[in-house]
């Protein structure tokens, strides 16, 4: 099922998951289902699986609001598939950051080396967004 802004024919596969560290291997497994349905060789996926366990690992340690239990926090992973592309986006409800203003760590460096695209995005609405992208025949 597409939601809206969603490209033409795409499919969507959202999950939400506590803010707790021990679901960032569900939300792993998860995507390398999803990167399956694309013509994606293993070292594609393997490296797809890592990216997003580095924004997932950012999101559990620095996007949780203060006023959240882990419980209660969550972080939702949603993946549009194409037939030329994976793009995964991971939600926190945290305070967010400038990235411009942000010294890179070690994730974000991951991150950005493996996927295509890499965006952070700081929603009106509060807490933060990294949009990643793999394209098809990309490697």
């Amino acid at each position: 099922m597409a939601k809206a802004g969603a490209a033409q024919g795409a499919q969507v596969v959202e999950l939400q998951i506590p803010c707790r560290p021990e679901y960032v291997s569900v939300v792993r497994l998860a995507v390398a289902g999803v990167a399956s349905r694309l013509p994606f060789g293993y070292d594609v996926i393997e490296d797809i699986k890592q990216a997003v366990a580095e924004a997932c690992n950012n999101a559990v340690e620095y996007g949780k609001p203060p006023t959240l239990s882990p419980d209660e926090a969550t972080v939702v992973v949603r993946c549009t598939v194409t037939d030329s592309a994976l793009e995964i986006e991971v939600m926190d409800q945290g305070p967010g950051f400038d990235p411009e203003k942000t010294e890179k760590g070690l994730g974000m460096t991951i991150m950005e080396s493996l996927m295509d695209e890499v965006e952070y995005i700081r929603p009106p609405g509060g807490g933060m967004l990294i949009r990643m992208v793999k394209r098809v025949g990309t490697g």
